[in-house]
């Protein structure tokens, strides 16, 4: 159970990376006992369940590479833009560039994740991967707009 719950860990980390830098991300670890049991739903195998743990691991390190660059670039910005009275458009400009850049590569690495893992499912599981990653992305969308409130 414990390594199936860090496979659910590293799935919902999918989701929330995307977001940490905009500080929505936490959400997502909430759904981890809801992966649990959709992995019980559609029947995983233990092989299924050790050749996605084997494809998280491989490419986790990417993802959270990124993350780590996003959250230095809004911490850049945040020492650009503190306490000054002049703004700085080129360096604003320049991180939002930077930040988007990066947007991009982690969006791709999601698709590519995802096309990876549904690669290890027969076609009545595949719906399993789109299941997480909508209820993922339903928690983060209603944290988005409970936090603007």
């Amino acid at each position: 159970m414990k390594k199936l719950l860090s496979l659910f860990f590293v799935l919902s980390i999918m989701l929330a990376t995307q977001v940490q830098a905009s500080g929505f991300g936490g959400q997502a670890l909430e759904l981890i006992p809801v992966a649990s049991d959709l992995a019980e739903q559609y029947q995983l195998t233990d092989v299924q369940k050790m050749k996605m743990r084997l494809v998280l691991s491989s490419s986790l390190p990417e993802a959270m590479s990124i993350g780590i660059e996003m959250l230095n670039n809004r911490h850049k910005l945040l020492n650009t833009t503190a306490g000054s009275d002049d703004l700085d458009i080129a360096s604003v400009e320049e991180i939002a560039a930077m930040q988007g850049n990066l947007l991009t590569e982690l969006i791709i690495w999601k698709e590519v994740l995802k096309h990876d893992l549904r690669a290890i499912l027969d076609d009545e599981q595949k719906q399993f991967i789109d299941d997480i990653v909508e209820q993922i992305s339903q928690a983060l969308a209603s944290s988005a707009v409970t936090k603007a409130l």
